[in-house]
């Protein structure tokens, strides 16, 4: 856009300098126009003596032949035919038809002048007689007869007059009487009418002291009308002046018009932002405008008058001009352009700053040379930019897995990438010459042995998709087997961009995992209804081990030996931890199936602990383990308490599973805004199989340490519990050895509980 505007400002420059060589040129035509009046004067007052004599042929009809119109010159009036002569001749010449003899030798003119006439017969009556007029012309009394020459003063197609010294009108021709609207020059003389607005007794005065010719601008009235006028006075005898007046008129007209063409031009030009000097015919600087200035990086001071080899010493000693290995013969061959410079030159100046110029020189009009500077740095740059992303695009593009294809607004090809050739097996040297998208698209070859309907839709539809101009995305299942992903988008140039992607790998693999989470799913359904029921099938029989158990523990069969007793004992243990494990699992599908629903209440976290303890002495004991725990005002939590007295202890029964003998197990409470952090820490951590970081990553990924399978349960169930109250179970490991099973829970207002 910048160089549009460029573009245009230096077309508006040449334009306003045009028409200012065009008015100087008519300035200089209506000059030269009046310098060839004045010199036809001058010439007719020269060199008219020697045309003494004139010839006319006149018939008798009356019509006449005057072949160069020196008679009707000489008479002072236009000769249509014999009816325009002066009346004596007029009769002498009708008279002379019929009687040669009697033409008279000389005739009185209206002018006051006399004709010497010659007569020659035609030889017959219908031949023309040749008259012939030697000029014996006599001037008014009042007139110097060797200075003016009457009849030059009577054709005379300019003013002029005759004034004696006391600016008396002595004689005018006749172009000064239509000059001053009166039909003829006696009436003029009668009324002394003035062709000039002020009157010209200082100008005669000095014509007459000094006998040399003076010219001067006046305002006459010509016609009825303003005009400006040349005025020559030019002396005729010691008492007479001879005032001859040129209408230049125009001339000022082109004058004051190129002062306004001129004005306009340098308030222009000083506007731009492009820096512009004129210089003059004598090599000085005539023009320049604020960017020229702050270009060469001189005052206007310095600036006034200089030449133009001194501003290119002054910019080369400012670095303002390109760096030359000879300065002074590059300043000649500015300098000469003077002189050889027929069209505009342009050449780029490469300063030391980085910048970059356009230097134009054009001879100007006026004389001299016109420069304009153009920065085009910024230009030059975002070319470079430019030619740049282009080339990163076409990279770009070229690397791209994705076919690519641009289409114009007519439908031709004219942008593409490796891809898209290889995708639509394409003949590389066809592209080349930016077929259209219906040629292309018959060369698309389907394999017919596949799913060739949606290749086929494709094909047959994609033109007119192109045409429409209108986004579109879909999937083109070729009949070879390959998918392609593809996406039509319109762009603001009118054109379409077309996208291709090959995805039948990932389609493939995507169909593939598909149907590996619907198998999943199945397996998982399964195998949670296979829980289930096995879980409730379980339950039957181990309800009656444990009946039969009490029965004997109680002692209704008879009393028990002490060993007996024991292994009642252990049975009835063993079937109690079944059972708990068995209700576990009911727990963990009900969870997973959306099955169990919560009791929530506002439940006091400290009082929620002081009923947890008593139940976990049995577990404790089991490892001869040490607890700590710090009773306190904890707050409250929102949850279904005997879901999370369930989570507490199976906490515990996990960590428990998981520490040597004699560890120390402490529990402690930590609120921090609306959370509230249940944290059971042990001191040491391990197994023979495991060492505590394997076991602490383990149970982060979700698995169960070997061995120690009853703990993966407990924590699972554990974390389910946790995370359908909205909180989070985190397994930490805590200092050398330990490990820490931490609770979130959330904190509510009382309200909040539905």
């Amino acid at each position: 856009m910048t160089e549009l505007l460029v573009a245009i400002l230096i077309l508006t420059i040449l334009l306003w300098v045009t028409i200012a060589g065009l008015l100087y040129r008519r300035l200089a035509n209506l000059r030269a126009l009046a310098q060839e009046q004045m010199t036809e004067i001058q010439r007719w007052q020269a060199a008219y003596a020697d045309k003494d004599h004139a010839a006319m042929l006149i018939w008798p009809d009356g019509a006449i032949w005057d072949a160069d119109g020196l008679f009707a010159r000489l008479l002072g009036r236009r000769l249509r035919d014999a009816s325009d002569l002066p009346a004596d001749l007029f009769n002498a010449i009708e008279t002379a038809f019929s009687d040669p003899d009697a033409l008279p030798a000389t005739v009185a003119l209206e002018s006051g002048g006399i004709a010497n006439l010659k007569l020659i017969p035609g030889g017959g009556p219908d031949m023309p007689i040749q008259v012939q007029m030697a000029t014996a012309i006599r001037p008014p009394a009042n007139l110097s007869p060797e200075h003016l020459d009457i009849a030059i003063f009577e054709s005379c197609p300019l003013p002029m007059w005759v004034l004696d010294a006391n600016l008396t009108i002595l004689a005018v021709n006749r172009a000064y009487a239509e000059a001053v609207e009166k039909p003829s020059a006696n009436v003029v003389l009668a009324e002394q009418l003035g062709l000039l607005e002020s009157d010209l007794g200082n100008a005669v005065a000095e014509v007459m002291r000094t006998g040399s010719t003076l010219r001067e601008r006046r305002v006459a009235i010509v016609a009825g009308q303003r005009r400006n006028v040349a005025v020559t006075l030019s002396l005729l005898t010691k008492g007479q002046v001879l005032v001859t007046a040129v209408d230049v008129t125009g001339e000022e007209e082109a004058l004051g018009e190129l002062a306004h063409v001129l004005d306009a031009q340098s308030e222009t030009l000083d506007r731009l932002r492009t820096p512009v000097a004129i210089f003059g015919a004598n090599k000085s600087l005539q023009f320049y405008n604020s960017a020229f200035r702050t270009l060469v990086g001189l005052s206007e001071a310095q600036l006034d008058n200089i030449t133009h080899e001194a501003l290119l010493d002054a910019m080369y000693t400012g670095r303002r001009v390109p760096e030359q290995v000879d300065f002074q013969a590059w300043k000649r061959d500015q300098l000469d352009k003077y002189t050889n410079l027929i069209e505009a030159q342009e050449e780029m100046w490469y300063l030391a700053d980085g910048s970059s110029h356009r230097a134009v020189t054009q001879p100007y009009p006026f004389g001299g040379l016109l420069l304009l500077i153009e920065d085009v740095t910024d230009r030059l740059e975002l070319e470079r930019s430019y030619n740049t992303l282009v080339e990163v695009q076409r990279e770009t593009l070229d690397n791209m897995a994705e076919g690519v294809a641009v289409f114009e607004e007519d439908g031709r090809l004219s942008l593409f990438n490796a891809a898209f050739v290889d995708l639509w097996s394409l003949d590389i040297d066809s592209m080349s010459f930016a077929p259209k998208i219906g040629d292309l698209v018959k060369q698309i070859s389907l394999n017919t042995s596949g799913p060739a309907h949606d290749g086929e839709e494709f094909r047959d539809q994609l033109a007119a998709w192109v045409s429409e101009r209108l986004s579109r995305k879909g999937r083109w299942i070729r009949g070879d087997g390959r998918i392609i992903d593809f996406r039509l988008v319109p762009l603001p140039d009118g054109g379409t961009m077309l996208t291709q992607t090959d995805v039948t790998d990932s389609a493939r693999i995507e169909q593939a995992l598909r149907e590996r989470s619907y198998a999943l799913e199945a397996a998982d359904r399964i195998r949670s209804e296979f829980i289930a029921n096995m879980s409730y099938e379980f339950r039957t029989p181990l309800n009656s081990i444990m009946g039969f158990g009490e029965i004997l523990q109680t002692g209704l069969s008879g009393p028990l030996e002490p060993r007996q007793k024991a292994y009642v004992d252990n049975i009835l243990t063993s079937a109690s931890a079944l059972r708990d494990m068995i209700t576990d699992v009911l727990d963990l599908a009900a969870i997973e199936s959306g099955d169990l629903e919560l009791n929530l209440d506002m439940i006091d976290i400290n009082a929620l602990i002081e009923e947890v303890l008593p139940r976990l002495d049995k577990l404790l004991d089991s490892k001869k383990a040490r607890f700590a725990y710090q009773p306190g005002d904890y707050g409250r939590v929102v949850g279904d308490k005997q879901r999370l007295i369930q989570a507490i202890n199976n906490m515990v029964s996990s960590i428990v599973g998981l520490i040597p003998d004699a560890s120390l197990l402490s529990m402690s409470v930590e609120v921090k805004d609306m959370q509230s952090f249940i944290s059971i820490d042990a001191d040491r951590c391990g197994t023979i199989d495991h060492d505590r970081d394997e076991i602490v990553t383990l149970l982060k990924r979700g698995q169960i340490p070997e061995r120690q399978r009853n703990s993966g349960l407990n924590l699972a169930l554990a974390r389910s519990i946790v995370t359908l109250h909205g909180g989070g179970l985190e397994v930490m490991a805590v200092g050398d050895a330990g490990i820490c099973l931490r609770m979130e829970l959330v904190r509510q207002n009382p309200a909040a509980v539905a």
